[in-house]
């Protein structure tokens, strides 16, 4: 059985701080951060802290009725609000430059999208999302601290962290490495022999025609 040629290595990422809810898709040729929702905001931990603190309450204290009322009063606001708020589309970073660039899944070369490796959705919805294209370059340095699972890459001084998926390190690590991919693993460097992409389109950044 052949390697994929296509492999998700992350459920979400931070693009210069701000972080995103999306997928994270590596390849020989790119690296491919697709947007899913809004980037994360701090006030969404708040009715987390209350129900935390309530809960914390009563079991040292004992229950007490008003507070519990409130508690699931908070929870219950949080879980209607999750229900029928409508997730609001990601606002994709500016970046328009030969080794990061911005476009959406429906603007990807065709043998990108519909190859069957490739991992995301196929439904008209899902190829309306942005994507945030990272070409592979010699120059690109893929950095993994020891005791994190988190991947960075500065392309062109862009401030990029994806969160590798959980239990997946050694595999991704190999995945990348087999790919092309310059890795700086747990302090050690690790350089793969592959060629980089020879263009744009092998890149998947030259989007198809209209």
């Amino acid at each position: 059985m052949s390697p994929p040629v296509y492999r998700c290595i992350g459920a979400s990422f931070k693009i210069d701080g701000k972080t995103y809810p999306g997928e994270a898709i590596a390849s020989s040729q790119a690296l491919y951060l697709i947007l899913k929702g809004s980037a994360r905001k701090w006030w969404i931990g708040i009715p987390a802290f209350i129900l935390s603190y309530i809960v914390a309450y009563s079991i040292v204290n004992g229950a007490d009725q008003l507070l519990l009322a409130i508690g699931a009063s908070v929870g219950l606001l949080w879980l209607l609000a999750a229900i029928f708020v409508p997730q609001r589309q990601a606002q994709p970073p500016i970046l328009n430059d030969a080794v990061a660039r911005v476009t959406t899944i429906k603007d990807l070369p065709e043998e990108i999208r519909r190859h069957p490796d490739w991992p995301h959705e196929r439904d008209d919805k899902s190829e309306l999302r942005p994507v945030v294209i990272i070409s592979r370059t010699d120059q690109l340095v893929i950095d993994h601290r020891k005791h994190s699972n988190l991947l960075h890459l500065h392309p062109d001084g862009i401030d990029i962290h994806v969160d590798h998926l959980t239990g997946q390190g050694a595999q991704i690590r190999d995945f990348l490495l087999a790919n092309g991919w310059s890795l700086d693993w747990a302090g050690e460097k690790l350089t793969a022999t592959a060629p980089p992409p020879s263009s744009e389109t092998d890149a998947g950044i030259l989007v198809s025609a209209p």
